[in-house]
């Protein structure tokens, strides 16, 4: 018995590295799309006189407003499709969107927040930014770091109440 005292080439620990490459793809999909939206956000908002607090919040809430559209749109679009989903496997629709609305409720909030925070701040460091065509580069950077703040404040405040809410919902 000689040679290495352990097999290197074991890895009891492989479906979470997989998952963990899989979270980290999400992770750089969901910073990226929300980088190009603030950024065309911020590029749009320049040529407005707003204060850079409600820039930041337009920033921080364009992407929830369109998943909303998105999800509304699906829905509408398949309509036929779902409801013949629903009468099979007997889904209340009611208690899906109650199930899903204090993620996104909470995901919107925080998006907005982190956004007129970061606007701030950015306002605060480098004054009459927004004023410029920088403000592109601006909406990009809390774009990028609203939408996953959002995303997992939103998923971890809607998991710490999640019996009280949906007791008041349903």
């Amino acid at each position: 018995m000689g040679g290495r005292k352990y097999d290197y080439g074991y890895s009891p620990n492989k479906e979470i590295y997989e998952f963990q490459f899989g979270a980290r793809i999400i992770v750089l999909a969901v910073v990226g799309v929300g980088a190009v939206i603030g950024a065309l956000a911020g590029l749009g908002l320049s040529f407005t006189a707003l204060s850079p607090l409600v820039i930041g919040g337009v920033v921080g809430a364009v992407f929830p407003a369109l998943l909303a559209l998105v999800a509304i749109g699906v829905r509408y679009y398949l309509r036929n499709d779902i409801n013949e989903w629903k009468k099979k496997e007997g889904i209340v629709e009611k208690r899906v969107i109650a199930a899903l609305t204090p993620p996104f409720l909470f995901a919107t909030i925080a998006s907005v927040a982190t956004g007129v925070g970061l606007a701030a701040i950015t306002n605060a460091v480098l004054p009459g930014i927004f004023a410029t065509w920088w403000a592109t580069a601006a909406g990009a950077g809390i774009g990028a770091i609203a939408l996953p703040t959002g995303i997992v404040t939103g998923v971890t405040v809607a998991s710490m109440f999640a019996g009280s809410i949906h007791e008041c919902i349903i």
